[in-house]
């Protein structure tokens, strides 16, 4: 998952006091994070991770 303003990798969440609407947290903007304002990243078959 990558953050849709700055497309930094995102974190789950960071702390298990956030209540659930907000599964994730992007380090870059150090902000939590819905689902929604995420996008779903995928690495092509054959590419190792970085």
């Amino acid at each position: 998952m990558a953050c849709r303003r700055c497309g930094s990798e995102v974190l789950p969440e960071r702390d298990k006091w956030l209540r659930k609407e907000y599964p994730y947290y992007c380090p870059e903007c150090d902000e939590d994070m819905y689902s929604f304002e995420c996008v779903e990243t995928c690495v092509p078959d054959g590419v190792k991770g970085v």
